[in-house]
């Protein structure tokens, strides 16, 4: 996917992200496990094995496609450009005094 002129981001606030959300889940999530004594430890491997399945979906047929479909992207694009190039707009009019 294009990036849209964002940079990249750096390790460290990668790193800081993924350390907020953990302290933010884990009181909830030991909060849960002490309400539902212990059956909701159940469900985190299955939330695991979803987001497993989920990125093993990705690598087979999202960036396939993403690969695909990046011929017609370009062809779009150069449409776009020559389309612009047709509609000059150079702003609003000037204000006129009767």
């Amino acid at each position: 996917m294009e990036s849209n002129g964002t940079p990249p981001a750096s390790s460290r606030a990668v790193f800081l992200t993924v350390v907020l959300c953990f302290l933010a889940a884990a009181p909830f999530v030991i909060l849960l496990a002490f309400l539902t004594y212990g059956i909701f430890l159940f469900i985190i491997p299955l939330l695991i094995l979803g987001g497993a399945l989920a990125g093993l979906h990705y690598l087979l047929w999202g960036k396939t496609l993403n690969q695909e479909v990046a011929g017609e992207r370009e062809e779009l694009k150069r449409e776009e450009a020559a389309s612009e190039d047709d509609w000059h707009y150079d702003g609003p009019a000037s204000r006129r005094r009767f």
